[in-house]
């Protein structure tokens, strides 16, 4: 049995986790007006932040076109039995009717063989998922028992985290839910969860240190009587506060951290620098 696995980069890996797995990443597209650039390879980081706080107009991103990902499929199929792509959720983004799409386009047998799968989530919780699915082709299990198990997981993964200032959710015109937050407490530190498809605001912390305290104290309340917690860290730009993170975490039983991952400029585009948050499945 041979099974490639795909991801946006929204998802991803962290490179070094990726080759290892040889994971697969296709990028979105940062647009900062006529200029298009790829998530994760484009820009630094810290080139992407200046370009943000400088311009006149906020970022948008777009999903990988349908030629990409039918370009990877083909490739994936002419060395493989079977691929499997995994997307952020479709509620946060067109990429996996866009790669939906690419499927589409192939013959039925062909077509069979190719699986592309919703993760509901973003950032870190898909990357735990990510590697899941390589770790089970790895040990060459169907695509047809990878996804069994992805959608089992899927309910027990959860995304949380801080976000520094609501005035680039604002800017970038993806408040949403953040929306009862009033636009007056910019020192204060929005926190969210993203689980079963749906982002929720669950309050505001005073700086950054009752940030941390507040997500160590969810994950904590979440791991009552589980077996394992697998997480996986992020940040956009807050290194200290990542770290102070995965402190607090590795003190509940239990935890295991997989790996540490870039919250990526395609989600940086909407929340700004200074998020600090981690991706979790609870067994």
């Amino acid at each position: 049995m041979s099974l490639r696995i795909f991801c946006d980069s929204i998802i991803a890996p962290s490179s070094a986790k990726a080759n290892e797995a040889s994971v697969d990443i296709i990028p979105l597209n940062i647009h900062f007006g006529k200029e298009v650039f790829s998530d994760l390879h484009g820009l630094s980081s810290h080139d992407f932040y200046e370009r943000l706080r400088s311009a006149p107009e906020p970022p948008t991103t777009s999903a990988p076109s349908v030629g990409r990902f039918r370009k990877a499929f083909r490739k994936a199929l002419s060395a493989h039995e079977s691929c499997l792509c995994l997307t952020v959720g479709k509620h946060l983004s067109n990429t996996f009717n866009i790669a939906m799409q690419a499927r589409e386009g192939f013959s039925g047998e062909e077509r069979e063989r190719i699986g592309v799968f919703d993760t509901k989530t973003a950032g870190a919780a898909g990357a735990v998922l990510v590697q899941e699915a390589a770790r089970m082709a790895r040990e060459e299990a169907s695509l047809q028992a990878v996804e069994e198990k992805l959608a089992a997981m899927r309910e027990k993964t959860t995304f949380i985290g801080m976000i520094d200032r609501l005035d680039h959710i604002q800017r970038s015109g993806r408040v949403g839910s953040f929306a009862a937050f009033s636009t007056g407490l910019f020192r204060l530190k929005p926190l969210f969860s993203l689980e079963n498809a749906e982002i929720r605001p669950f309050g505001l912390a005073r700086g950054r240190r009752q940030a941390i305290k507040r997500l160590h104290a969810r994950v904590k309340k979440d791991a009552r009587g589980a077996k394992r917690i697998t997480c996986v860290l992020t940040d956009a730009c807050d290194r200290e506060g990542v770290s102070w993170l995965k402190k607090a975490l590795l003190s509940i039983e239990n935890v295991v951290i997989e790996d540490h991952v870039p919250f990526t400029s395609a989600m940086g585009a909407h929340t700004g620098p200074g998020v600090v948050g981690v991706g979790y499945l609870v067994e």
